[in-house]
């Protein structure tokens, strides 16, 4: 696991206090109820502003700073983060994938500015809407975030110790694409498919997509995405040495766990 560290939970609330924030989010969550969905999704927006043009308190982001120069000096000079979205109750039977915000290869300077923008997207429409289905307290779900030292991947992907599709049947679902794995995790990119036997490791099937767009890291901060060489948008983005060995790490987890795994 990558360096980094932990805002927790206490600091989400310093800052909702601070900025006066809980009389509006409490006015937009009370027009959920009752409103058309289009005008409690203004609201909505309207606190993801507020939340975004407020100041961190000078405390927390006394914090912030010293957290990111103690992992500095773990890692090196200028270490780009990913600020990582992660609400209590998210990942547990609620999942929340894809819907709260991680902002990519952040620095030094833009440290607050990334953290307000994780925060503001507990109260997405949609996020709102999914605490609601899952009968989640708004109260009881605040926006924790971890700050994560990036790592410039040539791959990245997914692991599902059941295959999603064919819960019944002995296959583990390993899906790769090339450079950053955002586009994959939101859904926008086709990534290659192999099919692991959960007892021999072996590879049952795969699906090779066309991978023609990947997200790469700037040197300075922030994400580009960028067209894949014409040479490897056709070839799979790990070998199948790959395949089963990332299914072997994941089953040590699924064993720990005691329950089915995504990685």
């Amino acid at each position: 696991v990558p360096d980094g560290f932990a805002i927790t939970a206490h600091a989400f609330w310093a800052f909702i206090e601070e900025n006066k924030l809980y009389g509006p989010i409490e006015e937009m969550l009370a027009a959920v109820a009752t409103a058309e969905t289009a005008q409690w999704a203004s609201s909505a927006e309207a606190v993801q502003k507020k939340i975004q043009g407020s100041p961190v308190p000078a405390a927390l982001a006394e914090a912030l700073f010293k957290a990111y120069e103690a992992l500095e000096m773990k890692t090196r000079k200028g270490v780009l983060i990913a600020m990582r979205s992660t609400a209590v109750g998210e990942d547990t039977e609620a999942s929340f994938a894809g819907q709260y915000t991680t902002v990519l290869n952040v620095g030094k300077a833009q440290l607050l500015e990334a953290y307000k923008t994780v925060l503001a997207s507990k109260y997405s429409p949609r996020a709102i809407r999914y605490r609601m289905r899952c009968g989640l307290d708004d109260r009881s779900t605040p926006m924790c975030v971890a700050g994560i030292t990036m790592i410039d991947a040539k791959s990245s992907g997914v692991c599902y110790t059941r295959d999603p599709s064919r819960s019944t049947g002995s296959d583990m679902l390993v899906s790769a694409i090339w450079g950053l794995g955002e586009h994959l995790v939101s859904g926008e990119a086709s990534p290659d498919n192999f099919y692991v036997d959960r007892k021999t490791l072996r590879i049952t099937g795969k699906e090779i997509n066309q991978k023609t767009h990947r997200i790469v890291l700037l040197k300075d901060g922030g994400t580009r995405l960028e067209g894949t060489p014409k040479r490897d948008q056709a070839i799979p983005a790990i070998e199948d040495e790959m395949a089963s060995r990332i299914a072997r790490y994941s089953l040590k987890l699924e064993d720990h766990f005691g329950m089915p795994q995504d990685v």
